[in-house]
């Protein structure tokens, strides 16, 4: 079975490297962002799913929200996530520097060059939060027992990289079973 993110692997490692992901556990930082990935859009840059359960008229950043809240406005909806990494179309609004309650299409952020970039820059930012503890930083990752099974619909956003003891040595990259330096 080809991995949807295979095509990109070269790009997830630089982008990586790039950000400066740190390792985790046993897995390189292009491993476990390659899994986040996966988890994510499994591969498909044009991935884009609408969470109604953010799209309310009683939110705090409603007076700000451009669209309607409960209806799903296709390619302008601000509380859909979009590309391989599923980012919020109102992060993708504050990383371009749109001013809150601009109208955007966000087809741009199906670009995976573009994806890449805002998925790394939204983990920067949670990573930094936590002092850069993977485990507990990306909103994404989860701890499930089998990290390649498919999400479920409706299922959370989850990257379920299994917990296993630290790696000696070189982190190992998990999609290939070399040890890294």
């Amino acid at each position: 079975m080809e991995l949807g993110t295979r095509r990109f692997r070269r790009a997830i490692d630089a982008a990586a490297e790039l950000y400066r992901l740190p390792a985790w556990q046993e897995f390189t930082a292009g491993a476990w962002f390659e899994g986040l990935l996966l988890t994510e859009s499994s591969g498909d840059p044009t991935a884009r799913r609408y969470e109604r359960h953010q799209d309310l008229a009683d939110r705090r950043d409603a007076a700000t929200d451009p669209d309607q809240p409960g209806v799903d406005d296709g390619r302008l909806e601000d509380d859909a996530s979009y590309g391989l990494g599923q980012v919020m179309g109102y992060n993708l609004r504050r990383l371009v520097g749109a001013p809150p309650g601009t109208r955007l299409d966000f087809t741009f952020a199906l670009d995976p060059w573009f994806g890449l970039g805002a998925s790394c820059r939204v983990l920067v930012v949670e990573l930094a939060a936590t002092g850069g503890d993977v485990a507990r930083g990306p909103g994404s990752i989860q701890r499930r027992p089998d990290w390649r099974r498919p999400r479920r619909p409706g299922e959370p956003l989850s990257v379920s990289l299994r917990r296993v003891r630290p790696a000696r040595g070189p982190q190992r990259d998990a999609r290939a079973g070399r040890a890294r330096r």
